[in-house]
């Protein structure tokens, strides 16, 4: 099953978020499009400057993992910490991804670096119990979908929010959909 995390779970993991981190306003701003979005690590990491369209507040990339062009509203609050992470944390080197190392050398996060430390700091911070189950970024992404889900938002919009290829890929996530499953037990 699909680790997921209640809303309240993931609000107070973002209130940790940055807590206690070499580079607070990236880890925020990370965890901001991961738990509101549900992009995925790599995309996260990939994401550029020049795919940010702030006047209309969109994202517009290619997924790394399918090829497949995504296109998203970008909520203030993200929008917003990925300018406060720009503006007060972000290295002044010439580069267009938007997450950069807070070491030198200042790059892109490395390609085993799913930020998976940061989240699981913030759930142990906020008090969060993950007995049993996941604790990266991709656990986030899968809160996304359940919380679609549970508020009634058709599959193929889930799908193409997260950006699945395959329909059944959306379908795993009725397992753990207890609102809409219970009644019918």
């Amino acid at each position: 099953l699909p680790s997921v995390y209640r809303p309240g779970e993931v609000a107070g993991a973002l209130a940790e978020a940055g807590n206690r981190s070499e580079a607070p306003l990236r880890d925020r701003a990370v965890m901001l499009l991961a738990s509101l979005l549900g992009l995925r690590s790599s995309d996260i990491k990939g994401l550029r400057f020049d795919q940010i369209d702030w006047a209309n507040r969109r994202l517009a990339l290619v997924q790394r993992k399918n090829g497949r062009r995504l296109d998203l509203p970008l909520p203030d609050e993200c929008a917003f910490a990925i300018l406060d992470y720009w503006k007060n944390e972000r290295a002044n080197v010439d580069d267009p991804r938007v997450f950069l190392r807070g070491r030198a050398p200042h790059q892109s996060p490395a390609a085993g670096n799913h930020f998976h430390q940061g989240v699981t700091g913030c759930l142990a911070r906020a008090g969060v119990e993950v007995s049993g189950r996941h604790r990266g970024l991709h656990a986030l992404r899968h809160s996304v979908a359940v919380g679609m889900l549970e508020s009634g938002t058709a599959y193929p919009v889930i799908g193409a929010v997260l950006g699945h290829v395959d329909d059944n890929t959306t379908r795993r996530y009725l397992r753990v959909d207890l609102t809409h499953l219970r009644p019918l037990a």
